[in-house]
């Protein structure tokens, strides 16, 4: 079976069809693909490499962030960063605001506040559904490294 094509373009309709759906889903903003944002930590976070006593906590952090953002948004890549002590909640907060940008929304599903961390979720509207996902969880209480130094855990999750 042929497809209809035009007579002045001999490309079948199907094929058009299909380049320009294409081309939609490529374009910034309306693919569903991709990392959330490229700067998904603040500038003074820094990646935790060694393994600690609070280890447990941040697994679980991850557990519960999975078990209710990741099942209504999809998987989710978890990334932990040690902060400074000093940087609050609200400076955080404030941070992701402006470097998310206006076509993130804040995500009011999910409660704030937890036992061990304070957790916030955005979210930015795909126009085929969907759209990236970024979650912080900054733990409430201070930890100590191999090397005796203080810092703020912080989980920041983002969806594939």
């Amino acid at each position: 079976m042929q497809c209809a094509t035009d007579e002045r373009h001999p490309i079948p309709r199907r094929r058009l069809l299909a380049a320009a759906g294409l081309a939609l889903i490529s374009l910034p903003g309306c693919s569903d693909r991709g990392k959330a944002s490229a700067t998904l930590a603040p500038p003074e976070a820094a990646p935790i490499a060694a393994r600690g006593v609070f280890d447990l906590a941040l697994s679980d952090a991850e557990v519960a962030i999975a078990d209710s953002v990741g099942r209504a948004h999809g998987k989710l890549d978890f990334m932990r960063h040690r902060l400074s002590p000093a940087l609050g909640w609200q400076a955080l907060c404030d941070f992701y605001v402006r470097s998310l940008g206006d076509g993130w929304k804040m995500l009011t599903d999910y409660p704030e506040n937890h036992a061990a961390f304070l957790m916030r979720a955005w979210h930015r509207p795909s126009l085929l559904g969907g759209g990236p996902v970024l979650v912080t969880a900054w733990f409430k209480e201070t930890v100590v490294d191999a090397d005796g130094r203080l810092f703020r855990p912080l989980l920041v999750a983002a969806s594939r």
